[in-house]
């Protein structure tokens, strides 16, 4: 009659009749080894793939081919995954240096099922760079925001506990977050973290997995802020906020969810009655 423990993913229980249960899931799926897969990474399909994804790393550069479909709904994930196995907090960045893909981009993931949780920023076009994630085993997927960027972009995917971000750059030194993608993820320490493709080939130069830096800043508003005067948003909102000053009247723009929402914009003086104003 005791209540139920959880420990390393087993369910421990007591029982009546004497004995003490222990309820997992099954054995992991253990995919084929592949001998072109670069030492402390692990290659493989996941979901349906025929004929099955390929992989090399020559001087520096990742190529990875998929027959998979894709990222679908409640658990028919089709990709092919080039992942480490990584601990806590975590920051990987590449330069989609080419695809003929229908995706490719960079994933955090939970496990190989098919309906595995995961964080991911992808491209799903030569241009069009997406944030998706699913929460829950077999869950829905949610696209958090897409955006255009020029072609080879330089992608990077940010852990920090529970929380997962996305950031671009176009150059592989000036980073911006992409708005409205920060997520929160309850997935276990462990991860598998790497590059995903789908329905094609991608190319993937400067890959490198490490501890995550400094968090960079979301895109500038699209107006300068007055003099004395901080002007910022608070928490991820999708669009960016704005604000002017003229003739004693500011007029401000925001796309947070509210003051006890996720996000807003906030405005604070630097005078000498040191007031805060949202």
């Amino acid at each position: 009659y005791a209540a139920a423990s959880v420990s390393h993913g087993t369910i421990f229980t007591g029982s009546v009749d004497g004995n003490i249960y222990a309820l997992a899931l099954g054995s992991p799926i253990i995919p084929p080894a592949d001998p072109n897969c670069p030492a402390s990474w692990l290659c493989q399909d996941i979901g349906a793939a025929n004929p099955a994804g390929s992989d090399s790393a020559t001087g520096g550069t990742w190529t990875i081919t998929s027959s998979g479909s894709g990222l679908g709904a409640n658990g028919t994930d089709a990709v092919r995954l080039a992942a480490q196995t990584t601990t806590g907090d975590t920051q990987i960045t590449a330069q989609l240096a080419s695809t003929s893909a229908s995706m490719a981009g960079l994933m955090a993931r939970q496990s190989n099922d098919p309906g595995s949780p995961f964080y991911a920023i992808v491209a799903t076009s030569a241009t069009s760079v997406a944030v998706e994630y699913r929460t829950r085993f077999g869950g829905p997927i949610t696209t958090a925001n897409q955006i255009t960027l020029p072609a080879a972009p330089w992608l990077r995917l940010i852990r920090s506990g529970d929380t997962f971000r996305a950031a671009t750059s176009p150059d592989g030194t000036t980073w911006t977050l992409i708005p409205g993608a920060t997520a929160t993820l309850m997935l276990p320490a462990a991860v598998l973290t790497g590059m995903v493709v789908a329905s094609g080939s991608a190319s993937f130069a400067s890959v490198t997995v490490g501890a995550p830096g400094t968090i960079p800043l979301p895109p500038a508003s699209p107006s300068p802020c007055p003099t004395n005067w901080t002007c910022q948003d608070i928490g991820d909102p999708l669009l960016t906020g704005d604000q002017s000053l003229s003739g004693g009247v500011w007029t401000i723009k925001g796309a947070g969810s509210d003051i006890n929402g996720y996000s807003c914009l906030l405005y604070t003086s630097d005078a000498a009655d040191d007031l805060t104003r949202v």
